[in-house]
């Protein structure tokens, strides 16, 4: 991580989504977010929620709920903000910035704006597909 911070690359995307592909666990994440401080990068994380939901959405697959507005549906407000929580307090345990990729609710802004509120490095980007009129 150091050398790709000398060469330019200052941030790195990681998963708390997509269990058997992306996703990482709290400790992989941690010695991550210590690497990103010692080397003055920062990570963007993607702070799903998918294994809580994962069933929730089978069923609704399984009875042809398949339109867009099943994914805010299948996807609990209250899921992605525990995954925010946790990837800020990982973050602030390591000392590292956190940006929280693909916010889509208010639960999780929330832990964001408590986290800037109290000092931390916490920034966050929104899905606007995930808040529009089709999603409705």
């Amino acid at each position: 991580m150091g050398s790709l911070v000398r060469e330019g690359v200052s941030s790195f995307k990681l998963f708390m989504a997509y269990p058997g592909v992306f996703m990482l666990d709290d400790a992989t994440i941690f010695r991550a977010m210590l690497q990103a401080a010692k080397h003055g990068g920062m990570i963007c994380m993607h702070a799903g929620k998918w294994r809580r939901d994962r069933r929730a959405r089978a069923t609704r697959a399984g009875r042809g709920k398949t339109a867009p507005k099943y994914h805010a549906l299948t996807r609990p407000t209250t899921a992605e903000g525990e995954a925010t929580s946790r990837a800020i307090a990982l973050a602030e345990m390591a000392g590292a910035p956190v940006y929280i990729v693909h916010l889509s609710c208010n639960d999780a802004l929330e832990k964001v704006r408590e986290a800037r509120d109290r000092g931390l490095p916490a920034y966050a980007e929104n899905v606007p597909a995930i808040s529009s009129p089709l999603f409705g």
